[in-house]
């Protein structure tokens, strides 16, 4: 499935329903609910995403891969789960070091916009309640970000600066 799958880039209903029935004992089990999480996004089915890859970072080698779980952060993020998304960046921000420098701006500006998008959620279902605290690491991870992107991104730069003006 998987030399198909670099091949084809494309997953069959056979090879799907082959995935899913991986017992939990076979060595390629975490490897499965990757790929069925690959092909979730694909289809953009966010949830079933996010699902597949809470089983492949549970234990094995994608529990501390920071690739992997940005994918399940943003999963999160486009299900507007912010508080899930939020604690995988925590596993990802735990695991920076092994992540690729071209993801690394990219997880930053992430990880600043969900904890707006949080603070935002909470400020609307209740001003009084809503956590500034999460404004304040905000405002961290864009200056990380604006600090990772000088000499490589000036676009990038710009817009976080934007943002830390605003906020």
């Amino acid at each position: 499935i998987q030399g198909n799958l670099s091949a084809s880039r494309v997953l069959t209903k056979a090879d799907v329903d082959f995935l899913g029935q991986i017992d939990r004992t076979h060595p390629g089990y975490f490897e499965a609910h990757r790929l069925l999480a690959d092909y979730h996004s694909k289809n953009k089915d966010y949830r079933r995403q996010a699902e597949e890859l809470e089983v492949a970072t549970s234990s094995g080698k994608y529990k501390r891969d920071p690739t992997i779980l940005l994918s399940l952060a943003k999963a999160y993020g486009k299900q507007q789960n912010y508080g899930r998304a939020l604690s995988s960046m925590q596993r990802v921000e735990e695991n920076m070091r092994n992540l690729p420098a071209n993801q690394k701006s990219d997880a930053y500006r992430f990880y600043a916009e969900m904890y707006e998008f949080e603070f935002m959620r909470q400020h609307n279902d209740d001003p009084k309640k809503a956590n500034v605290m999460l404004l304040e690491k905000a405002i961290t991870q864009w200056e990380r970000y604006a600090t990772f992107s000088r000499g490589a991104d000036p676009a990038g730069v710009a817009h976080a600066e934007s943002k830390l003006r605003k906020l």
